[in-house]
């Protein structure tokens, strides 16, 4: 009795001449042929080329939704990073402004010391002068033989003024640490000198020491500064309110103390 086997099975392992063949027959080799065997055909490939073709759509669908999905996350970072270099270049342009403005006060406000010191010092001479016995600098010399007239030597600067002049400079050019050097020199000179002037020039000096020690982010140094310049009679509310110089140190409450002092003093 012949045994047969499921169709599919059958197409999948045996050629189409052995579904017939007596199993009571001697099988012989059939001859090796140089070509390659047909495909098997059948309902069940059929079935099976549509089941991959179907995966195969919906592989494609699900990567064509993916890669949408990739394109719209790159389209949001590209707009947000434009969005944020617009910003950026928006908060440049206005600081530059307003570094701009500062700048130009700071330029007066330079100015405007410089020429205060000058008249300072104009007067400081002035006086040594007439300690010494000499006429003023703007005064015509008394008529004297020829023979006898001689030039008489400028009395120098004193060197605290010098040294504070100096420093003042190389603050205003943005050397602090130098500044803070030839400030200190300055103040301990002054404070020799132990005159009304020398006192109000320590004042402006320990001032310019604290705006240089905050713009450091030396807060304690710049607080301690700031204290002495007020006791030594630093009264310049305006500055001491909207130097930008000082800004660091404004959140802490030191600040308001000594803010509150200097106005006292003032009245």
């Amino acid at each position: 009795m012949r045994r047969r086997l499921p169709w599919i099975l059958l197409s999948f392992t045996l050629p189409a001449a052995a579904l017939f063949a007596d199993p009571d027959e001697p099988k012989t080799v059939p001859d090796a042929s140089p070509t390659d065997p047909e495909p098997p055909k059948g309902p069940g490939v059929r079935r099976e080329s549509s089941i991959l073709r179907e995966a195969l759509r919906k592989v494609e669908d699900l990567l064509r939704t993916r890669e949408a999905r990739l394109l719209e996350e790159v389209r949001k970072i590209v707009e947000e990073e434009m969005r944020r270099d617009a910003e950026a270049r928006k908060r440049t342009q206005s600081e530059r402004r307003a570094r701009a403005g500062r700048a130009g006060t700071r330029l007066k406000e330079i100015e405007r010391r410089l020429a205060a010191l000058k008249e300072g010092l104009d007067e400081a001479i002035a006086r040594a002068r007439k300690a010494l016995g000499e006429p003023p600098a703007e005064a015509e010399p008394a008529a004297e033989p020829e023979e006898e007239t001689q030039a008489a030597p400028r009395p120098p600067v004193p060197e605290p003024y010098r040294k504070l002049v100096q420093a003042i400079r190389q603050h205003d050019m943005g050397e602090y640490e130098k500044a803070i050097e030839g400030l200190g020199e300055a103040i301990q000179g002054l404070e020799k000198m132990n005159t009304a002037e020398a006192r109000r020039y320590r004042a402006e000096a320990l001032y310019y020491s604290a705006c240089a020690h905050a713009v450091l982010g030396r807060i304690a140094p710049a607080f301690a500064a700031l204290e002495q310049a007020i006791r030594a009679g630093y009264q310049n509310l305006d500055k001491i309110e909207n130097d930008a110089e000082l800004d660091p140190l404004r959140e802490d409450p030191r600040f308001e103390r000594l803010h509150r002092y200097a106005r006292s003093l003032k009245g």
